[in-house]
Formats: structure tokens, sequence, C-alpha cells
């Protein structure tokens, strides 16, 4: 057991994940198969089980094994767990729930470990702190998501903690990015790649880069970009992150379509669709489908443009992001304006502005005025 264990822990640090599943696998097989009526060797093996355990929930999530993964934690949760290693399930918990989708259930988990963190005095409390401020992110609440990621930061930098302090860096930088800070968002991406390159974190390394080259797109430094994403796509295949490998994918999409590369754009997106699917990543999926209708929409392909935002902007729903499920609808009414139905133009578009009102996306709201200004000079409301 001890043997398949540390097997498991090598491969982990080689970023060998398959690898690593099945060591961890081996280890618990053969724990399963113990007969411990000693009561100090029941401790031990029990200890055991958690170590094994929470490592194959590790591995699985980077591999993308989310039944796996449910299973992993749901074991665990019955199991006897002292009070830090409850705060380390808890925060898988949360992590889960937040990449599947569940933002109601992550919020309640962290809201939870993060009192008990701060109870006992654990050394998880940052690691809380950058989950609270993931989630705050995506419920569109960036004074928050800042507040704790950057408590987040501070106490890693005085534990020195220089892989923590390189997450709590490039969160940051995502933060700058929802805020259209985009100058920001690309220094501090940059620093948390280099800080990650330093370390050898490869697999943080390649996350950090692909959202630089999202912020480097976004200030119009398209062919950057691609060289960033190109580079990243290679470093995650190499580990094995599925995950990460369809964020880069979909984004080698979007530097097509800004060039006006149609076709290249469509093959980035269907690979990334394919990819995203075969790995249950649900957010991922809704991503692909308004990318693909933003390119059948350029092509004059309108009905399957329509039916690409639909059943993205069906998943935006399901997982609460009420930014992406306007910018879907916005895409709706600038299809149907783009095919003449200019009464359901303007009906989405006065959906898509409230959404982006009550959401507090300034720098959308523009854009949702615009057309729906051309929608009333089309319909002849203003003269």
């Amino acid at each position: 057991i001890r043997l398949a264990l540390n097997a498991a822990r090598q491969a982990q640090q080689a970023f060998s994940f398959a690898g690593a599943e099945s060591y961890f696998s081996l280890a618990l097989d053969h724990l399963n198969s113990v007969d411990a009526s000693d009561p100090v060797e029941r401790k031990q093996w029990a200890a055991q089980e958690i170590a094994a355990r929470l490592g194959r929930v590790d591995v699985r999530h980077v591999l993308a094994e989310r039944s796996g993964e449910a299973a992993d934690l749901a074991a665990l949760g019955s199991l006897l767990l002292d009070e830090e290693q409850r705060v380390a399930v808890e925060i898988r918990r949360a992590r889960y729930q937040l990449l599947t989708g569940d933002l109601g259930a992550a919020q309640a988990t962290v809201t939870a470990v993060y009192q008990q963190a701060v109870r006992i005095g654990s050394p998880a409390f940052a690691d809380v702190a950058v989950l609270a401020g993931k989630i705050a992110r995506e419920r569109n609440e960036p004074a928050l998501a800042y507040k704790n990621i950057a408590a987040a930061q501070e106490h890693y930098r005085q534990t020195d903690d220089s892989w923590g302090a390189a997450v709590a860096t490039d969160l940051l930088g995502g933060v700058a990015w929802d805020q259209g800070e985009y100058a920001r968002a690309a220094s501090l991406n940059g620093q948390a790649a280099d800080a990650f390159a330093a370390v050898r974190k490869l697999m943080r390394e390649a996350q950090a880069l692909n959202n630089l080259g999202s912020t480097l797109w976004e200030l119009g430094r398209y062919l950057e970009a691609r060289v960033i994403h190109e580079r990243s796509v290679l470093v995650c295949r190499e580990l094995g992150n599925r995950l990460s490998e369809g964020d880069n994918i979909d984004n080698l999409g979007g530097v097509a379509w800004v060039l006006g590369d149609y076709t290249l754009a469509l093959h980035h997106y269907q690979a990334a669709l394919r990819l995203r699917e075969e790995i249950d990543d649900q957010w991922g999926v809704s991503i692909s489908l308004s990318n693909l209708g933003s390119v059948y929409q350029m092509t004059g392909q309108y009905e399957e443009a329509l039916d690409c935002y639909a059943r993205s902007l069906v998943l935006s729903q399901q997982v609460g992001r009420k930014r992406s499920e306007a910018y879907i609808i916005h895409c709706q009414g600038q299809t149907r304006l783009a095919m003449g139905d200019l009464d359901a133009a303007q009906e989405l578009l006065h959906q898509a502005l409230a959404l982006r009102g009550e959401v507090g996306d300034r720098l959308r709201l523009l854009e949702t005025h615009t057309l729906l200004l051309h929608t009333a000079l089309a319909r002849g409301d203003i003269a």
C-alpha cells in the first residue's frame, strides 16, 4: 500500500496523472482487502485511505473524470476525519461544485469551510479565500473577488509560498480582465506565468499563459495571442490537462475568428466542443456553442447560429452566468436583426440590455444600445 501511494505521488509530481490515478486506485484496492482487527492498525489504514482518496480526487479533477471525482468526495464524506482533513475535503468539494456550475452549493460549502479554517487556524485558510474569490467572480461580484484573492495573496507572501502567491496573482489578473483593465490583466498574468515557470509548475504555467493569451486578444495583439495559445495547448497535451486544453483550443478559434478566417475558427470551436463534451465541462460547452453561433452568424448561416445560441443559453442559465446569458441573448438579437426579424430583435435586445444593467456590465451596454438604435431605424421608429 505504501509503495503504491509513493508511486502515485511521484507520478503526480511528474505530471503523469493517469499513472497517478492507477497507483492511487491500486492502493485503495489493497486497503479494501485489509482485515485490520487491531485498533492501532485500523487507524493507520484509515489515514492511508484518506490520503489515497484525496490524492485521487486531485488527479481526477485534472483528468476531468467528474463521476469518479464525485464518488471519491462522497466516500471521503463517510470517513472519520479530523478537522484539518475535513477542511481539505470541503475545499475539494467546493472546487467540484464550482466547476460543475452549482454556484449556490459552492458558496454554501466555502462559507462553512472558511469559518472552520479560521476557527482552527488552518494553514489552508488562503486556499479557501482563493476559492471564495473564484466564486465571487463567477457571481459577478468583482470587489468581493478582489478582496478575497488579495487576502490570500498577502498570506501566501507572508508564508513564503511563491506558488500560492503566483496563483493569486493570476486570479487577480482575471478580476482585472472582468473589469476591462486589460493592460493590468496582461501584466498580472505575465507575472504569474513567469513565476510558475521559475518553480517548474508547468500545469499552472499553461493556465496562466491561456489567461495571458485571452488578455492579449482583448488588447488587439492577436498574433501574439495565437503564439501563446499554441504553446499552451502543447503543454496541456503533454500533461494530460484536457480542461485547459479545451480552453486554449477555443481561444485559438477566437483568434482565427477575429482575423476573419472563419473556416479555421469553425475547426477550432468544433474541436473544443467535442473535447469539452467528452469531459463533461458544461460551462465550456456553453462557451463553445456560443462561439460556434458567432461563426455561423458571420457566415450567414442564421438558423444554425440560433440553434447554437439556444443550446448555449440553456447551459448558461443552468450554471447561473448572467453576464454570459446577456451576451448570448444579445447575439440572438443581432442574428434576428440580420435576418430582418425586427420585432424579435428588439425584444431580445431589450432583454440583453436589462441583464447587462443588472450585472453592471457597463462595457457592453453601449454595444446593445447601438444595436437597438439600428433596429429602431430599420423599423422606422426613428425618422
